[in-house]
């Protein structure tokens, strides 16, 4: 016998837990559709797109170049908060909310 109605007798068959959730062997699968991964296949240089990282939304080249924007942005902040003092920098103030020209801000 396979499944019994009696809830006392016990089947033969081995009860297999039922998973919804993708393995981690399925997600690994899917595709990066991340911006490096887009403009390397429209430009040819990727037939196909990467397969995602372990764990990740895009692959370890698009996350390796994140990475490295999210770097260039802080270094630069570091060195223009190194490079100027408040004083120079407070006269720019008044033009973030309005809008001025390049010729009148030379004046």
């Amino acid at each position: 016998g396979g499944t019994s109605e009696n809830p006392e007798i016990p089947s033969s068959e081995p009860e297999t837990p039922v998973t919804t959730s993708a393995t981690p062997s399925t997600a690994s699968r899917r595709k990066c559709f991340a911006v490096k991964c887009r403009l390397l296949q429209a430009k040819g240089m990727l037939r196909k797109p990467m397969t995602c990282a372990t764990n990740r939304n895009v692959c370890s080249g698009c996350c390796n170049e994140a990475a490295k924007q999210t770097q260039v942005a802080q270094l630069e902040k570091e060195i223009i908060q190194l490079s100027f003092d408040n004083a120079s920098l407070a006269p720019l103030l008044a033009y973030r909310l309005q809008p001025i020209s390049n010729k009148n801000f030379r004046k």
